[in-house]
């Protein structure tokens, strides 16, 4: 009986659901400090733009780690799912070897192949001869002179 390797766990995915857990936690303490400083805040003081600077980058910082981690966990998962694929594909492929027989393929059976094609022409060989400029008739403003 052949037993299932355990599958390598995503760990950019483990991250972002660590940083949820965190980024909830900082919701819940800016919630707090902003129904604190209502009166303050709505004002739209400095102590308003003091709180948006420190706490706002906080937060973008967050979001952008988080949006970082969920594309490589994505990649991750693709990769996972091709190598799964390829491996099934490989798979199916050493059992068909054994259970299909191969026929031999006598000189007979040529004839049925249509006829190989001949290369294709060089890119370069196509190209446009390219053009040459003519001289220009309008006398030029500079001195022969010099």
């Amino acid at each position: 009986m052949a037993q299932k390797r355990p599958q390598p766990q995503n760990r950019y995915q483990l991250a972002v659901d660590v940083l949820q857990k965190g980024r909830e936690v900082l919701l819940r303490d800016l919630t707090e400090e902003i129904l604190y400083h209502a009166e303050d805040f709505e004002e739209g003081g400095f102590l308003f733009q003091e709180f948006l600077e420190n706490q706002g980058t906080k937060l973008h910082f967050l979001y952008l780690m988080v949006s970082q981690l969920e594309q490589s966990a994505d990649a991750y998962e693709a990769t996972m799912r091709r190598s799964r694929m390829t491996a099934k594909k490989a798979t199916r492929s050493r059992k068909a070897e054994f259970e299909e027989p191969v026929a031999a393929c006598s000189s007979d059976d040529t004839d049925e192949f249509p006829a190989a094609e001949p290369p294709a022409q060089p890119r370069a060989a196509a190209r446009r001869p390219r053009k040459v400029r003519a001289q220009s008739t309008v006398p030029s403003t500079k001195d022969d002179s010099e």
